[in-house]
């Protein structure tokens, strides 16, 4: 019971401090989702100290699975500070956890527009937008963090991502290439560029980014391996053996 307690209060505390730091309230006057109705506060209670300990015990109803109570109660929050983004951002990802797209959307929306460099915001609504299949507007939030963070690779992989998803191979990759060319060639890079290229059918340059990535390492038997295979998968068997061979001398009990 005791760990039980400790637990409790160490999960209780962790959602303070995500209120804490992104419970600005906004002075926007977008559309307040799920604010609709007027909370009743009890009387003789602090409507901040009622609204701060409900939105704690959202945030434990929500860690513990239960996710209708977490809504209800985050969307109680929200009747009584309708523009606190932090509030709308919880309740867009329990949305989305429950499979209420639309509603994700709406509240993922809000809270990205009330706070456009909190990239937590603008992530949830690329989740939001994917969850719904509206895959162009989640692109357009990708293209506009990328041109916010340009340093962060993740951002620009999850973007390239979306692209090929949506068949814009050529942007796709385009921007493998340019990792490459900051980060040098390495094995995921390939791997992902030689996806698209079989999309497409380009088996010549398939084989080039197999040899180059062979190249940046000749001691690497595994990159080997994908143009040993690639070579079988041609039926170009002579070709195959030879780089068998050479995995061969480089790992004789292999």
């Amino acid at each position: 019971m005791r760990k039980l307690g400790k637990y409790f209060i160490i999960l209780l505390l962790s959602c303070a401090i995500v209120f804490a730091l992104f419970s600005c309230r906004s002075s926007r006057d977008a559309a307040k989702p799920a604010a609709d109705q007027q909370s009743n506060v009890p009387q003789g209670v602090n409507p901040d100290a009622y609204f701060g300990a409900m939105y704690v015990d959202a945030c434990a109803q929500r860690m513990k699975g239960n996710l209708q109570e977490a809504a209800r109660l985050f969307t109680e929050c929200a009747r009584l500070q309708p523009s606190n983004p932090a509030v709308h951002y919880e309740l867009g990802t329990v949305h989305k956890l429950l499979g209420h797209n639309n509603e994700a959307v709406l509240h993922a929306r809000f809270c990205a527009e009330a706070d456009p460099a909190n990239e937590w915001y603008q992530l949830l609504l690329v989740d939001a937008y994917r969850g719904a299949g509206q895959y162009s507007q989640a692109i357009k939030v990708r293209e506009a963090l990328v041109k916010r963070y340009p340093a962060r690779s993740d951002f620009r992989e999850d973007l390239a991502i979306d692209y090929a998803m949506t068949g814009q191979f050529d942007r796709s990759y385009r921007i493998y290439e340019q990792l490459e060319k900051e980060y040098g060639i390495n094995e995921q890079l390939t791997m992902n560029k030689v996806k698209l290229l079989k999309s497409q059918g380009r088996v010549a340059e398939i084989e080039k980014e197999f040899l180059r990535l062979s190249e940046s390492d000749p001691r690497e038997v595994q990159y080997l391996a994908y143009l040993a295979e690639f070579y079988l998968e041609q039926n170009r068997s002579e070709k195959a053996r030879a780089v068998y061979d050479r995995i061969l001398a480089i790992e004789p009990t292999n």
